[in-house]
């Protein structure tokens, strides 16, 4: 005879996905530089999933111009009022920071086309972070930038978004790629 002769129930396991939102941080906010300054551009915090750990590897961040700071921010540069202003005449290079940790190497924005034609350029892609988010924690990354020392017919307005999912690249502990639905909440707009 077997005993007990009746099923034996196992435990209940949930399994889950990990996960990593981002957000825009509380700081920095809006304000006013003078020129040659290194600033705080924009804060993004990174909040994992009780899943699991989340690695990020890779973000890009856009530069958005608006050269009359009238609202009218586009990508890598701006045409307004006959006037042309590159994001890689204002911004000179970027770097993320966790507290006093650098993320990554400095960066410079990409070229723009002649006349932001392609309404593309002023990109930073921070790699090789290899910050770790624990699960169901958040972490702050700031973006600093290095603004240039002699910029032409200021009054620009600046400011950097993460734009899509396919922005920032993530893993799990094991390696594997946390994607989209799992990578939420975007675009993550800076301060203008």
């Amino acid at each position: 005879d077997i005993v007990p002769s009746s099923n034996i129930v196992g435990n209940t396991f949930t399994v889950m996905v990990p996960t990593l939102t981002m957000a825009v941080a509380a700081t920095p906010v809006a304000q006013t530089f003078i020129q040659g300054s290194s600033i705080d551009a924009m804060g993004m915090t990174l909040t994992a999933g009780t899943g699991g750990d989340a690695k990020v590897n890779t973000i890009k961040v856009s530069g958005f111009v608006d050269p009359l700071a009238n609202g009218g921010a586009t990508k890598g540069c701006g045409v307004e009022g006959g006037e042309t202003k590159y994001m890689t005449d204002i911004v000179m290079t970027g770097s993320l920071w966790n507290g006093s940790t650098q993320l990554g190497a400095i960066k410079s924005p990409t070229s723009s086309t002649a006349l932001c034609a392609a309404n593309d350029g002023g990109e930073m892609t921070f790699d090789n972070l290899n910050l770790v988010v624990p699960a169901g924690t958040s972490m702050t990354v700031i973006l600093k930038v290095n603004l240039a020392n002699n910029i032409a017919n200021l009054g620009d307005i600046i400011r950097f978004d993460v734009t899509a999912a396919a922005d920032v690249s993530a893993t799990d502990a094991d390696g594997n790629g946390i994607v989209a639905p799992q990578l939420t909440a975007f675009p993550v707009t800076g301060p203008l």
